[in-house]
């Protein structure tokens, strides 16, 4: 198992920055990750695409397509087993996999059953989190389709590292007491 540690995920910046964008620049790549993981979802014929960032125990959706989901608890997910595996991770009917089958997210809402995935690298090797594309129905996924999420995966993984070097550009607002930064 990869060890996701907490200097890691100190080194990426702080998670919080990305929602409340600081700068313009910020917001476009937030807006370049929603579309890389509706790209990715129309890619592989699916109707949900998401950008995930490994915060250790949760996933923050910071890429949207098909949900309005800020975050998902890590545990038990596929992203989970792809994050582990380091590695690109395609299941076809999560009903007839023995690692999947009896997970909440199949068996019970949303009833996910189709997923592939892929890890997210950053340009100095260091696992920042997953894309990914789900279908609530079982189907199998082409060898041309995975290419194009790999693909996909490479855009995402320096938006992400494009994101963090905007973010640690902009110095923050320094707090003056009784007057709040807004």
């Amino acid at each position: 198992m990869v060890r996701m540690d907490l200097e890691r995920i100190a080194r990426l910046g702080p998670v919080e920055t990305l929602e409340p964008a600081r700068t313009h620049a910020t917001a476009a790549r937030l807006d370049t990750l929603d579309a890389l993981a509706r790209s990715a979802a129309m890619a592989l014929h699916t109707s949900i695409g998401l950008i995930c960032l490994d915060e250790g125990e949760t996933l923050r959706l910071v890429g949207r397509h098909g949900t309005d989901l800020p975050r998902v608890r890590r545990e038990n997910t596929f992203c989970d087993q792809t994050l582990r595996e380091l590695q690109p991770l395609v299941v076809s009917n999560a009903r007839l996999d023995p690692r999947f089958q009896f997970r909440p997210f199949v068996t019970g809402q949303p009833g996910l059953l189709a997923y592939a995935g892929a890890p997210l690298i950053s340009d100095t090797g260091e696992v920042m989190g997953t894309i990914c594309v789900l279908e609530r129905y079982g189907r199998s996924f082409e060898a041309g389709e995975i290419l194009s999420l790999l693909r996909l995966a490479d855009l995402a993984s320096q938006a992400l590292c494009d994101m963090h070097d905007d973010l640690r550009a902009v110095p923050a607002r320094p707090e003056t007491p009784g007057v709040t930064n807004s």
